[in-house]
């Protein structure tokens, strides 16, 4: 692997990770390896990131530049023998808009919070000096050299603000003046773009602002990088770029004029999501947009099927949170057909936001006051008649849908794909003769669900509506009848050791 980050840092969840090692001074010195990190915020880091400065690195002081309003619900984690620093250098008090004097900054949402900073006069092009001369930065900056003479010799100290941009590059272009490093080759090295050419892949990152003033330096820097990688593949990692201009938008197109073909450029926050979408560039390249990270900890289970398990995130929101192995497209389809479903009179909740849980994708929807309906036949047996009599409704109204050809994909194609991938097990006469019965199943306008149980069915306001609808199909309604008692009939009479028995002359694990 070959990269151009100054003394990277190999960290996996943890954005612009550096070091200051190797800075020559300028009589010839080299800053120790290993002891000043620099990073993006920690909110977020994963146990082994936290093993790699704890143990690998020695990591003693975190330092936070951040402003109290950054911290809210983006906590740094406590770590064992870490001790934590606070150093506020912008005053959030005095950041309040000329109409409303009285704001306090910290009731603001984040996202006002470039606004604010704006109208203030806190970022301009005097932002900097406006740090380094304010009584908040001299404060943050004094205690910040505190830190780093009080740190046991060979222990690690990092410090970071929220993108490890201005606050944190200001920290350490002062410590590299310090140290008596030429700034001049810090600050060209600083605004390099950072490349990583790792098996066959090209990964050059956006980040900032690319704008008029700095489009033409952008374009060379990728040019070089592409000259070197030769034949290797694309991506753009786009999580810490802030904004793109129609400069740096035809940037991007030389790029893929040149390349010939679509490329990712993935975690793109929404607002410049926003500006590539608005421009139509979304339908020349695979444009991603960063996933929202939330938290399942702590949060009821209202049920697990074999694509992914629902939870409750509060009183107003519930997601569904997918198999490791369920990748992003599956999930668009789901998404698709809940859609369509929803605009054909289909009682379907329709998810608002994909987001990231740990390793895994998840949806979230919006449904107040619900459960799944077979929580509720289990808990309320006295209604059960009532539940079933439900069922029967929105099964029927599933089935009385006629929806235009090419809405859903056919059964019939479903069974097909399935016969086929029988192929390990079955002789090709019987696959062929699998797909004869598919071919006697009848075309039909209608809609099956294919997993109706009661699990993928949420009750709310004393109404049913379907969740679950990766398997939605156009076909005839016998399909989900023989769904229904696959699931609630044939495979609860079922243990682990009478499928084991009757699958024993196929190679399938199933304990």
């Amino acid at each position: 692997m070959k990269e151009n980050l100054k003394q990277a840092i190999p960290l996996k969840t943890i954005e612009d990770a550096r070091e200051l090692g190797e800075y020559l001074t300028t009589d010839d010195r080299k800053i120790k390896n290993g002891v000043l990190l620099r990073t993006a915020k920690l909110h977020g880091i994963c146990e082994e990131d936290i093993h790699t400065l704890a143990d690998i690195y020695g990591l003693q002081h975190i330092i936070d530049f951040r402003m109290a309003v950054e911290l809210s619900g983006a906590e740094d984690p406590v770590i064992d023998g870490v001790q934590y620093h606070h150093l506020d250098v912008i005053d959030s008090l005095t950041m309040t808009t000329g109409d409303k004097p009285d704001m306090d900054f910290n009731e603001l949402a984040v996202e006002q919070m470039a606004k604010m900073a704006l109208q203030s006069g806190m970022i301009n092009e005097n932002m900097y000096i406006g740090f380094l001369t304010s009584d908040y930065g001299r404060k943050a900056f004094t205690q910040f050299f505190r830190i780093l003479l009080a740190a046991e010799p060979g222990c690690a100290v990092l410090w970071h603000c929220t993108s490890g941009k201005d606050r944190t590059g200001l920290a350490a272009m002062l410590l590299l003046s310090a140290l008596e490093v030429d700034t001049s080759k810090a600050i060209k090295e600083e605004n390099k773009m950072k490349t990583k050419l790792e098996n066959g892949t090209l990964t050059m990152y956006l980040d900032g602002r690319i704008d008029s003033g700095n489009a033409p330096e952008v374009e060379k820097n990728i040019l070089a990088a592409m000259e070197e990688a030769g034949s290797a593949s694309i991506v753009l990692p786009a999580s810490m770029l802030k904004y793109i201009s129609s400069a740096g938008l035809r940037v991007v197109m030389k790029l893929r004029k040149q390349k010939g073909e679509a490329f990712p450029v993935i975690n793109v926050i929404p607002e410049v999501y926003e500006i590539f979408e608005t421009t139509g560039l979304t339908q020349l390249l695979d444009v991603q947009k960063k996933l929202r990270e939330i938290s399942i900890e702590g949060c009821d289970k209202l049920g697990e099927g074999g694509n992914g398990a629902v939870y409750r995130l509060d009183e107003d929101k519930i997601v569904k949170v997918y198999k490791p192995w369920m990748e992003m497209a599956a999930i668009e389809q789901e998404r698709s057909f809940a859609k369509t479903a929803f605009v054909n009179g289909i009682p379907s909740v329709i998810a608002y936001d994909t987001v990231k849980v740990g390793e895994c994708l998840g949806v979230v929807f919006e449904l107040l006051r619900s459960d799944t309906l077979g929580h509720a036949m289990r808990d309320n047996p006295e209604k059960l008649e009532e539940y079933e009599n439900q069922y029967v409704a929105l099964a029927k109204t599933l089935h009385n849908t006629h929806v235009p050809a090419g809405n859903f994909t056919r059964i019939q194609d479903v069974m097909y794909s399935k016969a086929d991938n029988l192929e390990q097990w079955c002789s090709s006469e019987e696959i062929a003769l699998l797909h004869s019965i598919i071919d006697s199943v009848p075309d039909t306008d209608t809609v099956t669900h294919n997993d109706l149980h009661p699990g993928n069915i949420m009750l709310q306001d004393n109404e049913l509506v379907l969740i679950d609808m990766p398997e939605v199909t156009m076909g005839p309604p016998v399909c989900d009848l023989v769904a229904i008692y696959r699931d609630m009939i044939s495979a609860p009479q079922n243990t682990a050791s009478v499928i084991e028995r009757n699958l024993r002359p196929f190679p399938v694990d199933v304990s």
